[in-house]
């Protein structure tokens, strides 16, 4: 299976659902990463998590 920007949008939602957020809170969320994946790689965003504490 390959990357797909529409499936990391819907973990993304489920996530902060289960978590209690709002959809105005979701919304942004979601438009910020619209942003981030026309101008982050995939390989340096693989990397940032590779690199945190999460």
């Amino acid at each position: 299976m390959t990357f797909d920007n529409n499936a990391a949008m819907g973990y993304t939602i489920i996530a902060m659902e289960q978590l209690g957020y709002d959809s105005i809170e979701i919304q942004r969320v979601i438009n910020r990463m619209y942003r981030i994946f026309d101008s982050v790689s995939v390989e340096k965003a693989k990397d940032k998590y590779n690199k945190s504490n999460y």
